[in-house]
């Protein structure tokens, strides 16, 4: 399976929070290995915590731009 059809199994605020993420990551980062490298790393982790119920808050907190700023 391919990043983007795993991206789609994504849901609600799994999927925005990502995608806001992912358009951070995308601006801040040059390199396109490591965007990808990053990309599928987060979508790893909120599939799983999807799958498991757990709060989007509890990966990314509050302050999603701090997040953003933190894992770029």
């Amino acid at each position: 399976m391919k990043q983007n059809e795993y991206r789609d199994l994504l849901h609600g605020q799994y999927l925005s929070v990502y995608e806001r993420v992912e358009t951070m990551l995308l601006v801040e980062l040059r390199e396109a290995t490591e965007q990808k490298e990053r990309l599928s790393y987060l979508l790893d982790i909120f599939l799983s915590a999807q799958e498991d119920g757990v709060p989007v808050e509890k990966i990314v907190g509050k302050d999603l731009s701090a997040f953003c700023k933190q894992y770029s």
